[in-house]
């Protein structure tokens, strides 16, 4: 009885399907995360409900898995609403065809919907952002916090202000120190020494070595991007060619 009631008043839905994907049994909790009450599921073979661009992948994940005994998966698939909209759903399943008394592929689904939405908005925000940063006509730049020589990140512009593509910038850590011009080496250096301890801002202007061998006057402007518990982590900030 007890879990009966566990079963019938979890969040998540629990469905048992023949090896072809025949619903056999479907918990309570289908109709209030799907909409369709269990005689309209029960008997029915799970694809009707799938998505249509998501049934190959389920077809074949049920293929794989009927195959082994005890095996599992999991999988975000789109499923087709009652009320005609189309929802995201994260299922867990495992092979119980050898045990006895369940006999059936095993699921655990969970309605994930509004999460896909904010992935999908931040997916979104990020190729706006990225865009605006590609657009710029200043390099934009993040170096790892305790090894400024090492960056993270490169805007496609570098190719530009020195000739060097982004992989070949990240890749080079040593690209940078050997690019500075003898007569800014220590200053710059110093500057950078000192920025690092305190934590002020990097802003100062020097000079490069383009990849064809002439330099190029950089006014650098850098700040630390801080973790949420306040630890520096890394350093953000931009390249612009002053040389004019």
């Amino acid at each position: 009885q007890r879990f009966r009631a566990l079963i019938e008043n979890g969040m998540d839905g629990i469905a048992l399907y023949s090896p072809e994907g025949t619903t056999v049994f479907q918990s309570p909790s289908a109709t209030r995360i799907l909409g369709y009450s269990l005689e309209e599921m029960i008997g029915k073979n799970v694809l009707e409900f799938i998505f249509e661009d998501d049934k190959e992948k389920v077809q074949k994940e049920f293929q794989t898995l009927t195959k082994t005994p005890a095996a599992t998966f999991r999988q975000e698939i789109r499923f087709k609403h009652k009320n005609g909209s189309t929802i995201w759903l994260e299922v867990i399943g495992a092979n119980h065809l050898n045990n006895t008394g369940i006999e059936a592929i095993v699921t655990n689904y969970r309605d994930i919907t509004e999460r896909k939405g904010v992935e999908n908005s931040l997916r979104d925000a990020e190729k706006q952002y990225r865009l605006l940063v590609e657009k710029l006509p200043a390099v934009v730049f993040m170096d790892v916090f305790d090894n400024p020589q090492h960056t993270q990140y490169i805007s496609p512009r570098m190719k530009d202000l020195l000739g060097y593509t982004p992989e070949e910038w990240e890749a080079g850590s040593k690209i940078w120190e050997s690019s500075l011009h003898p007569d800014d080496y220590d200053r710059v250096i110093a500057e950078d020494n000192r920025t690092n301890e305190t934590g002020e801002p990097f802003r100062i202007e020097y000079r490069l070595r383009h990849r064809d061998g002439h330099y190029v006057w950089i006014k650098e402007d850098a700040s630390i991007i801080t973790n949420n518990d306040g630890e520096s982590i890394y350093w953000q900030g931009i390249l612009l060619d002053i040389s004019d």
